[in-house]
């Protein structure tokens, strides 16, 4: 400790030591050599700071990201994103993780819309289930007249249809195929006598103006 303190005093050229008249004073020296080496570090940290600057001014590029599967990057999307990540200064790592946090931010959100739908699917089902025309005790007849008019009038397009949609759920879609079967199975049946409707096809039934 006392070697320490006695070198940075002679630095500083702080030396109370009285010497007498030979004394020399490194004041002056010290004050040279410390302008030098402030000069020297100034001249350092430009050349560093306009390294620094070229390899600011370089915009970064990314390899491709990797992406769960399934999911696929919306050019317009990454267009957007590539000067944001740059803006910020991200690595490839830290571009990847912003990467990840989307993809599953976009997943989540996709298969709450999924789930929003099949809910909706399932309350179209209640409310024919309990629907006072066409539910209940009624359900049976009545979808079995639906089927029925499907059956005479739909084609196998339509029907997938019913089923991609869940539209094949819906109250009014339901009530309005059984009007559409209970119509066809009424011209269907003759009673005492011939029917205007004899020999005609289920569509010229249902349209008795089809020719």
């Amino acid at each position: 400790m006392t070697d320490q303190a006695t070198t940075e005093t002679m630095l500083t050229g702080q030396d109370n030591t009285d010497t007498g008249a030979g004394n020399v004073d490194t004041t002056a020296q010290t004050d040279v050599t410390q302008t030098a080496a402030t000069t020297d570090g100034a001249g350092d940290e430009t050349q560093q700071a306009g390294s620094e600057s070229g390899n600011q001014d370089q915009p970064i590029t990314y390899e491709d990201f990797a992406l769960p599967e399934g999911i696929a990057l919306d050019s317009e999307v990454m267009g957007e994103f590539l000067p944001f990540a740059q803006e910020l200064k991200l690595d490839q790592v830290g571009a990847q993780k912003l990467v990840d946090m989307g993809s599953k931010l976009a997943s989540k959100m996709q298969q709450q819309a999924i789930d929003a739908w099949q809910e909706q699917i399932t309350g179209w089902a209640e409310q024919t289930r309990n629907d006072p025309d066409i539910g209940g005790n009624k359900l049976q007849s009545t979808l079995a007249s639906g089927r029925a008019a499907l059956e005479s009038f739909g084609t196998p397009a339509f029907n997938q249809l019913l089923k991609d949609s869940g539209i094949g759920n819906h109250p009014e879609m339901i009530r309005f195929m059984n009007r559409i079967g209970k119509e066809v199975s009424n011209d269907s049946i003759v009673t005492g006598g011939s029917s205007s409707n004899a020999g005609k096809t289920p569509e010229q039934k249902l349209y008795p103006d089809m020719k």
